[in-house]
């Protein structure tokens, strides 16, 4: 995982996530999310999931729940570029508007 960030509150903080997201590695990526959410809450946290080969209901789980605890800091956490596996995943699973 590659995490490069914006700097000072209320930014813009980016999170670049690869590999298989799935039930080993959606821990790691909620933990990183989260640490992103409360210190300081940036106003916008954007995921770059371009380079990840899979994902799997665990991290899509994972992600969810850092959305929602996101809106309720008032930060945004959206989706800023997706792999096809990632796009079709979400998509089947009704997803694909939550994070835009």
């Amino acid at each position: 995982m590659q995490l490069p960030t914006g700097s000072g509150a209320r930014s813009v903080v980016r999170i670049a996530l690869t590999g298989d997201l799935d039930e080993v590695r959606a821990g790691g990526a909620r933990d990183i999310i989260i640490g992103k959410i409360f210190n300081p809450t940036p106003r916008r946290i954007e995921l770059d999931l371009s380079e990840v080969a899979s994902i799997d209901s665990s991290a899509l789980r994972a992600l969810v729940a850092c959305h929602q605890l996101a809106n309720i800091a008032g930060s945004r956490l959206v989706i800023v570029d997706a792999s096809p596996a990632v796009r079709k995943s979400m998509w089947g699973c009704g997803l694909s508007g939550l994070f835009s």
